[in-house]
């Protein structure tokens, strides 16, 4: 049991703590972005040495409801931060509206652009087998649909991940398509909880609660629901053009989960991307803050396929 220690003859006798990355510290890749013609919505970053590169995984980012169409620059650290790890990350607004199909098409609209930016340096570097989703408070309910439409175009057969930040309903999800995601997904659910003088976002926490409960595919050790509560980390923590270090809240695990998903499954890593929080977060604390009718936006808010409600005190 000790051969591992003594008669390496290469570096295998660093621990695995010490070969690891420097999670949450910026990439070694410039970043080049490109909006195809005529689109307001839609936005890829992507290394900027791209056309040298093997296929790589791709990411798609859902922004959050701003009721006018927002620029990807309104999460522009967090773009750059993705695409600098040597990754294609593909942003799309949600203008207006929180219609699923929306985003999606934007999205489909972008990929089958006539661009020639899009169709000869970008698309033919994506990795279909190995992809994942982001997305932010609306946008951040609306991936887990914009997951079920690319899972549907097949992609996705080697490696999934999903991050999603103070997640909104999934908007267009049932209760059995939520419980049967793919089981080779990896999956953080972040809320934030910073309640200062702009105490979070309002938003029920059984909404994001009862998304992860309903996650029964997918096991214990590649799921995470975890509570981000330092201060400023609001439910606008996402977005901006501030420095990696302000934002190691969540770019620290994000750059540990894409590694566990598409790099190298190691343990030292997955514990780094998916063990902040619990596995049983409700019974831990996390749940009912305030009664129901003092929320901005309740459980019971909208129509919606789940009761999001039915997690209770």
């Amino acid at each position: 049991m000790m051969l591992f220690l003594v008669f390496s003859c290469t570096d295998d006798s660093k621990t695995d703590e010490e070969n690891l990355p420097d999670f949450g510290t910026l990439g070694t890749h410039n970043v080049s972005k490109y909006s195809a013609q005529n689109d307001a919505f839609t936005t890829a970053y992507y290394p900027e040495d791209l056309s040298d590169m093997d296929k790589t995984p791709v990411l798609f980012f859902i922004s959050g409801w701003f009721g006018s169409p927002q620029p990807a620059e309104t999460y522009e650290t967090l773009l750059q931060f993705i695409a600098s790890h040597g990754y294609i990350v593909i942003y799309t607004d949600q203008g207006s509206t929180t219609n699923q199909t929306v985003c999606i098409a934007h999205l489909d609209t972008f990929l089958a652009s006539t661009d020639t930016t899009i169709q000869d340096v970008i698309v033919p570097k994506m990795d279909k087998d190995n992809y994942g989703v982001l997305g932010h408070s609306a946008g951040g309910g609306v991936a887990f649909t914009v997951m079920q439409h690319f899972n549907d175009l097949n992609y996705g057969a080697s490696n999934r991940m999903l991050m999603v930040y103070d997640p909104w309903y999934a908007f267009g999800m049932s209760e059995s398509m939520m419980q049967n995601l793919p089981s080779n997904t990896n999956i953080v659910i972040e809320k934030f909880g910073y309640r200062g003088n702009n105490p979070a976002d309002g938003t029920d926490a059984r909404i994001p609660l009862t998304e992860y409960y309903l996650l029964n595919s997918i096991p214990d050790k590649n799921k995470d629901y975890y509570v981000y509560d330092q201060e400023n980390a609001d439910h606008d923590y996402p977005k901006g053009n501030r420095s990696v270090s302000q934002m190691q809240g969540i770019l620290k695990p994000l750059d540990a989960l894409l590694y566990y998903s598409f790099e190298e499954k190691k343990e030292s890593v997955r514990v780094i991307a998916l063990e902040n929080g619990n596995d049983d977060p409700y019974a831990n604390g996390n749940g009912i803050q305030e009664v129901l009718d003092a929320y901005q936006y309740p459980c019971d808010g909208a129509q919606t396929i789940i009761d999001y409600c039915a997690i209770v005190p």
